[in-house]
């Protein structure tokens, strides 16, 4: 099995460094940029846990870190599955940007099926508060 964290990191535009504080967020922990290049060139073998956190920073699944093809992802709505194979073309800075546009778009209750329009967003759920500008 040969790794492939340094590709899809690349891939993505990302900087070690830069991954490592993302990896260091999600896991609560700092992991050194130092730690982080050994587990890409496989000089120490990361664990599970750590492998799920770069998998989850990256957007990508530990089966694609470890080489293995992803399953294509099929949905019955061709706007979600446009949507999809759009977003899974987008380096990190693109899927950050569209991530925020859909939250844009769904922090207005018009734009819900579960909502009626003039309802109000629900106290403390960040997902249906509208962003000041």
């Amino acid at each position: 099995m040969e790794l492939q964290l340094k590709r899809i990191r690349e891939a993505q535009g990302i900087k070690q460094s830069e991954m490592a504080r993302m990896v260091s967020a999600l896991i609560g922990k700092e992991i050194k940029v130092r730690t982080y290049g050994s587990w890409e060139r496989c000089e120490v073998t990361m664990d599970l846990e750590q492998a799920y956190y770069c998998a989850l920073a990256l957007g990508c699944t530990i089966d694609e870190i470890a080489g293995r093809q992803p399953r294509p992802r099929v949905f019955a709505d061709p706007d979600q599955q446009q949507l999809n194979e759009q977003y899974e073309e987008l380096n990190a800075t693109g899927r950050r940007k569209a991530v925020g546009s859909v939250e844009d778009i769904h922090a207005n209750p018009a734009n819900l099926k579960s909502e009626q329009p003039g309802r109000q967003p629900v106290p403390g759920d960040p997902r249906r508060e509208t962003k000041s500008a």
